[in-house]
């Protein structure tokens, strides 16, 4: 009899640290999501809020007087179209201050005498803007350094700090009219007549700020209604460098030494792959295969300055906490070269000396071009004209845009100081 109650006893004892055991791992396993990266965006047909904000100033007067080839006369009507599908649009008019439209009001934006404002604001608009939502501005982006170097800091903090993306979409359209500030010898405006030549057309910008997938949906529906021709162009600031971001669910990995993929954890974001250890006093290498396809939206790369970098996270208290020093991991990245655009990424490790015991450690590589890795299109350059022929009118060409290169490249550098913009990811999570 003693010897029955015994075993009961045992029995109870096995299954109630059993118990204890598989309660500590469903706690390891509910993963908190992914730190350095946007979050994934798993709502399907989910309805956009879409709030346009025109610039009514007097110098875009001169983009509704030409009727042939006029662009920017259906882009009210275009523009509403395209929110509608997206969700909900909503209409606004700034100047000195943001006034809301209502209903069919910014179909008034087609007639020259609805521009009457004498200031661009720019920086007020990224201020008002809902980051929840897509936010379009329309303009001609005349603006001069300094405010725009104050333009560029808000939308870095606001959209890109967030993992959100920007839009420039530029377009040439016929133009005839005052632009002002231009030449104080002039009274501050010069006259511009493009006719309907094309190499004069006057271009005018729609800046585009909001969550990535809204960004990239917005310009290919643009792309659908206004087209892709020389007189429209189109750039894309964002962390996601290439049309869809790889990761280990696409990314060959299979010359890999000492690890096998785990289903321990319960892991909430698909690009996070969970692996295991087969032998943990030998290295651990993991060799992957990255196909870089260039994506014609985005700055161009320069791949000889690509380079991974390496972010290590121990999971505490339910929360990634990042280690300082990642000495102990050992990368590398070399182009294969009887393969264009294919590149090699090779990371090794000692489990001991980067895996905690009784831990779960998130190792993310992201594939980025250095510092000086991305460059402008050609046509920015083409398009820009230099700040000395605001102050002269003798230099003032209608054509370009004053600035430009430097607003551009703000956008640019204020997209990769703080994120890491990427052709790839390689996530991978171990539970030791």
């Amino acid at each position: 009899m003693k010897k029955i109650v015994g075993i009961a006893i045992l029995l109870v004892m096995t299954l109630v640290a059993a118990g204890c055991f598989f309660d500590k791992e469903e706690s390891l396993g509910e993963l908190p999501y992914l730190p350095y990266a946007a979050m994934p965006d798993t709502e399907q047909n989910k309805s956009v809020g879409v709030d346009v904000y025109w610039d009514a100033t007097c110098s875009m007067q001169g983009y509704t007087t030409i009727q042939q080839q006029n662009t920017y006369q259906r882009l009210p009507d275009n523009l509403e179209d395209i929110g509608i599908s997206m969700g909900e649009i909503h209409f606004f008019r700034f100047g000195e201050e943001i006034q809301p439209l209502e209903g069919r009001e910014h179909r008034q934006f087609m007639t020259p005498e609805y521009y009457t404002e004498l200031i661009t604001p720019i920086h007020k608009v990224v201020e008002q803007a809902d980051g929840k939502h897509l936010s379009v501005v329309v303009s001609d982006l005349f603006e001069s350094d300094a405010d725009w170097s104050n333009v560029a800091k808000q939308i870095k903090s606001k959209y890109f700090e967030n993992h959100q993306s920007v839009a420039v979409i530029g377009v040439k359209n016929p133009f005839k009219g005052d632009i002002f500030d231009v030449g104080y010898s002039a009274g501050g405006k010069f006259f511009y007549d493009s006719g309907t030549d094309a190499a004069k057309y006057r271009p005018f910008y729609m800046l585009v700020m909001g969550p990535t997938d809204d960004v990239r949906s917005f310009v290919a529906k643009c792309k659908e209604r206004i087209g892709t021709g020389a007189n429209v162009k189109y750039l894309l600031f964002s962390e996601e460098l290439v049309e869809k971001v790889p990761d280990l669910n696409t990314i060959d990995y299979s010359n890999s030494e000492n690890i096998f993929m785990d289903s321990k954890l319960q892991v909430p974001d698909k690009r996070m792959v969970e692996f295991g250890v087969n032998d943990k006093s030998a290295t651990v290498k993991l060799e992957t295969a990255i196909n870089y396809k260039p994506f014609a939206d985005v700055c161009q790369i320069d791949t000889n300055s690509l380079q991974p970098v390496i972010k290590v996270s121990k999971l505490e208290n339910g929360e990634w906490v990042e280690e300082t020093d990642v000495s102990a991991i050992r990368t590398s990245l070399e182009e294969k070269t009887d393969s264009d655009n294919t590149f090699v990424y090779n990371m090794e490790f000692q489990p001991n000396e980067v895996l905690n015991a009784d831990s779960v450690t998130l190792l993310q590589t992201f594939i980025v071009p250095g510092r000086d890795g991305l460059h402008l299109p050609a046509w920015v350059q083409e398009w820009n004209m230099d700040n000395q022929a605001s102050f002269d009118a003798g230099q003032f060409d209608g054509s370009k845009t004053i600035n430009l290169v430097s607003l551009m490249s703000s956008l640019k550098d204020s997209s990769t100081t703080i994120k890491y913009p990427s052709i790839a990811n390689i996530f991978m999570v171990i539970k030791n």
